[in-house]
């Protein structure tokens, strides 16, 4: 009896609730970089991971996964960001990332990779991300990772 007096709360309260939109989604992003910024990683950890299921069917979930790799990075935890980098490649296909989000994914690769000790793999992904950006600032963090 609990259980379905429950169920039924449950139902009612996200019923009220609006579909997530495009505002939600961007704020979502937005709330991410803002927390990076001021360096609450552990904070963007937490709240992003816990987007990733509502907005799993949304095209910035792309963004979602390269934030949670960054805060990871800040957070000096090349492991977590190398788990979180493997799956945005398993799940999602290359070709649906712009550009920007490339640069950002093989330089975090790069970056997990050698922290982790897999030295041929960050030397891959770090080649490949010098040679897609021009003008990023992590270029030199990338020349000195390959030594």
């Amino acid at each position: 009896m609990r259980t379905s007096v429950t169920r039924l709360w449950i139902w009612r309260e996200f019923a009220c609730w609006p579909p997530l939109g495009g505002v939600t989604i961007a704020a979502t992003v937005l709330l991410g970089k803002v927390l990076l910024k001021k360096q609450r990683s552990d904070e963007c950890v937490r709240i992003l991971e816990s987007s990733l299921l509502p907005l799993a069917d949304s095209p910035a979930i792309i963004d979602l996964h390269l934030l949670i790799g960054e805060a990871h990075r800040q957070r000096a935890m090349p492991s977590r960001a190398l788990e979180k980098m493997q799956a945005l490649w398993a799940v999602h296909d290359w070709r649906s990332m712009s550009e920007r989000q490339l640069v950002d994914y093989w330089f975090l690769r790069g970056y997990a990779a050698e922290g982790v000790g897999k030295y041929d793999e960050a030397m891959e992904a770090l080649e490949w991300f010098l040679g897609l950006s021009s003008a990023d600032p992590r270029r030199g963090i990338a020349f000195i990772m390959l030594g």
